[in-house]
């Protein structure tokens, strides 16, 4: 059984692929730390991919892909 905030972020990244970060956890209702685990977990399973424009010293943008 997974938790509804995992199906919800999963749901978002595959209905609209390269949806930035802020708007995922925006349009998620979950927390900064909840979206950034299961994006993590994701991540490392290999289930979405994501694509990071830095800028000189952070991170400009993250979009997340299926």
């Amino acid at each position: 059984m997974i938790k509804k905030s995992y199906y919800k972020i999963l749901q978002l990244i595959y209905y609209s692929p390269g949806i930035r970060l802020n708007e995922l956890i925006r349009k998620s209702n979950v927390s900064v730390a909840t979206a950034k685990t299961i994006l993590d977990e994701l991540l490392e399973n290999n289930i979405i991919k994501d694509k990071i424009v830095r800028g000189e010293k952070k991170i400009i943008l993250r979009k997340e892909f299926a």
